[in-house]
């Protein structure tokens, strides 16, 4: 059972596993914004974005890509934290 967890993260399928569940998340947040027309349920898609962004700098640390595939997918992830914090800041 350990060398089955083993492979999980070091293949790096453990985060393509959550980028899936992330993937959910957000097809479920905007199909519930389109219907109930409640334009406020999107306002979590930059998490969501920063989240993916922190996954794939995972997946690549764990799959040995180059240092600049990890830096830009967290820089990604800084850009959609600093979109998300005025949204914050006002509640």
């Amino acid at each position: 059972m350990i060398a089955f967890f083993d492979d999980l993260v070091r293949s790096g399928s453990i985060a393509e596993i959550a980028l899936v569940i992330l993937a959910a998340e957000a097809l479920v947040l905007v199909m519930a914004a389109t219907i109930a027309k409640r334009q406020r349920l999107l306002a979590g898609l930059p998490n969501l974005a920063a989240g993916t962004c922190l996954l794939l700098a995972l997946r690549a640390a764990l799959i040995d890509a180059s240092s600049l595939q990890i830096l830009c997918w967290l820089s990604g992830a800084f850009v959609a934290h600093m979109a998300d914090l005025p949204r914050r800041w006002r509640n």
